[in-house]
């Protein structure tokens, strides 16, 4: 979802996660610990979680919102990329994901509705879901 924070007035995304769907308690527990391990990457190419919230049976995360959409909303558009542009999105993907290992963090969901573009080319990883490396 689209909202707006308060305080800044800027453009922010909402995510809605119902914990339930992942089970029992303990796996409650690692979906919260992960969305903690999450917010703590700060990196150019990976989506700012700005902070979580319960509301009402819903985990909420706030993150930093991208207006030009997922990459595969872009691949459908125009098709195929040029490779120049797809050299540059690959990088950025490799920059993003180097982000997290090095925080010992890997990212179980990478697909191109989890790629979130800004603006010419310039891409965000949402990781909203992370698992630490034991």
């Amino acid at each position: 979802m689209l909202g707006v924070h308060k305080s800044t007035n800027k453009k922010v995304a909402l995510k809605f996660v119902d914990p339930s769907a992942f089970g029992d308690a303990s796996n409650i527990a690692s979906v919260y610990t992960e969305a903690e391990s999450a917010s703590k990457i700060h990196h150019k190419n990976i989506i700012k979680i700005q902070s979580t919230f319960w509301m009402r049976k819903y985990m909420c995360f706030i993150m930093e919102y991208c207006e030009g959409g997922e990459l595969l909303g872009l691949i459908k558009k125009r098709g195929r990329l040029k490779e120049h542009e797809t050299l540059e999105i690959f990088k950025q993907l490799v920059c993003g994901m180097d982000a997290c290992h090095k925080e010992n963090l890997i990212h179980r969901d990478l697909k191109l509705e989890n790629i979130l573009l800004l603006h010419h080319n310039k891409l965000e990883i949402r990781v909203s879901f992370v698992y630490g490396v034991r």
